[in-house]
């Protein structure tokens, strides 16, 4: 299961592009990049072959002579039971096997291994983040609500930003016993000058017991932000009170963690976590996603339910919660300018988009419920999403100016959306100016009608399948890329008689099509 070397095999895709293939002999799970450090963070597991048990029975059995069986008795035989078919001898042995998970550490350069850190005995790891936070000194005051300006904690003192790879783990036990969980948290160190070492290695900074799974990590309001079980925990980083052994097991702190000392600055320093705010929000929460103070959730079971964290209190205030019960995957901001709507990917392989809006309230139906802005059917299900900046204002404002030889006023920020799919594919979702949008949304009802289609499908049908849209305006609210990037391809006389038909010029809806396909480029 360990990378014995950078062995990486040049190949191309369908696509053209070089490919580099590294072998784990594993299976990768999640992936984090270290911007500081230039390194990969990633989850691998691998399937290892535990001894065969034998019960006492099991060998007394074996160990027995052999016993001649007992005489039939008189009479017709026995009816057939059914219920004695299914019943099935026990093996004498039976090979089991069981998951090893490991936290690994890449060079992004090279892709040669940095470190490893292996997890506990059926410790599964379910969340791996980078994060930036502050950590409080260790004399700062302790957290409390009701202070004016804000909790004392961050305002004492000098605040010591760190960067650190959180991991949220949890043990796979039997069901009549009490889940349990880690949150444990890395901080990347150099290597030694003149010694044969990698040049950084992972150093666990702080490692919190906990009753139940973690499952997600965010930070906000340069605090740690976890899914523990049925509730989000925020956690304070503090700087250690206790010294522990670099690389060893470390001294268990009061606080049920471990904290171990890292080099910082040319110092030792290390860490332990101090719960601020708890709030009881989700059944089964999959991912965390923070924009300032509002923290958006996304449940397995409950859909999506947007929060706000206030800083005076202490404590999470309920916004608004999805009106439909999804089976979310992932859910993120999406932010275009001022505006910023909530993106939902469900398990049917649909994406919303839902809105916020504060004057719709029905306290009858337990709050506030978003509203359904758009959606649109990805074809697979989406199990992870990023916010990407799209070309910033002052690279589009250049351009413009180049090209029309004046000054052009500043554009508003605009933030894409980069999802994973479970079928290796990855998707843009890029907000459009209105009136690009407007144009390739008549353009769109034009090639429905004036391409073929393979199997006679409609595009619009395809993009509606599972969305559980209740109205048009809802579907036509997204675009589709696929089908509007067949227009580059057609003929020079077919692209003006379909602008012409819906009011523009060719020039125009090339130009609004080389603007998604820059923003794409960009990331790829």
């Amino acid at each position: 299961g360990r990378q014995a070397g950078p062995r990486l095999s040049p190949s191309l895709d369908s696509t053209g592009a070089v490919v580099w293939r590294l072998p784990l002999r594993c299976t990768p799970h999640c992936v984090s990049y270290l911007p500081w450090a230039d390194c990969y963070a990633l989850a691998v597991s691998a399937r290892q072959p535990l001894h065969a048990m034998h019960t006492q029975a099991e060998h007394a059995a074996e160990s027995a002579p052999a016993a001649a069986p007992p005489p039939l008795p008189p009479g017709p035989p026995p009816a057939f039971s059914p219920d004695c078919a299914s019943e099935r001898l026990p093996s004498d042995s039976a090979a089991v096997e069981g998951d090893a998970w490991e936290l690994r550490l890449l060079c992004g350069d090279s892709w040669a291994a940095l470190g490893t850190h292996r997890m506990e005995k059926d410790e599964w790891l379910l969340a791996l983040k980078t994060l930036r936070v502050h950590s409080l000194p260790r004399t700062a005051a302790a957290f409390t609500s009701g202070q004016p300006g804000g909790h004392p904690g961050f305002g004492s003192g000098p605040r010591r930003t760190r960067n650190i790879l959180a991991v949220g783990t949890g043990l796979s036990k039997p069901e009549d016993a009490t889940a349990s969980g880690r949150l444990l948290l890395f901080a990347i160190v150099p290597g030694t000058e003149g010694v044969s070492e990698p040049r950084c290695a992972l150093r666990l900074v702080c490692a919190h017991q906990l009753r139940a799974h973690v499952t997600a990590v965010a930070v906000l309001h340069s605090m740690v932000l976890a899914a523990v079980g049925t509730r989000l925990i925020l956690f304070a980083l503090r700087d250690s009170m206790r010294t522990g052994r670099t690389g060893g097991e470390g001294a268990v702190d009061g606080a049920g963690g471990i904290s171990l000392d890292v080099d910082v600055d040319g110092g030792t320093l290390g860490g332990e976590l101090e719960p601020v705010g708890i709030f009881d929000a989700a059944m089964w929460t999959v991912s965390l996603s923070t924009l300032n103070s509002y923290v958006l959730l996304a449940d397995a079971v409950r859909s999506v339910r947007l929060l706000v964290w206030r800083e005076s209190s202490l404590n999470f205030e309920g916004l608004a919660v999805d009106a439909v019960d999804r089976s979310a995957n992932a859910a993120e901001f999406v932010v275009d300018g001022r505006s910023v709507s909530l993106a939902l990917a469900d398990e049917a392989g649909a994406l919303h988009l839902l809105a916020y809006a504060k004057a719709e309230r029905d306290l009858a139906q337990g709050g506030q419920r978003l509203q359904d802005r758009a959606a649109v059917q990805l074809g697979t299900p989406a199990r992870a999403m990023a916010r990407v900046a799209l070309p910033s204002p002052a690279e589009l404002a250049a351009a413009a100016a180049a090209v029309f030889g004046g000054l052009t006023p500043a554009l508003p920020q605009r933030l894409g959306l980069l999802l994973a799919l479970t079928d290796g594919g990855a998707a843009l979702l890029c907000p459009l100016a209105p009136a690009a949008f407007r144009r390739l949304a008549l353009l769109q009802e034009k090639l429905v009608k004036a391409l073929p289609h393979a199997g006679a499908l409609h595009p619009r049908g395809f993009r509606a399948h599972r969305t559980g849209a209740r109205s048009a305006v809802v579907l036509a609210a997204a675009l589709d890329g696929t089908l509007l990037g067949a227009y580059a391809a057609l003929p020079v006389g077919a692209q003006e008689r379909l602008a012409a038909q819906v009011g523009t010029r060719r020039s125009a809806v090339l130009t609004d099509l080389e603007e998604v396909a820059a923003a794409a480029a960009n990331l790829f």
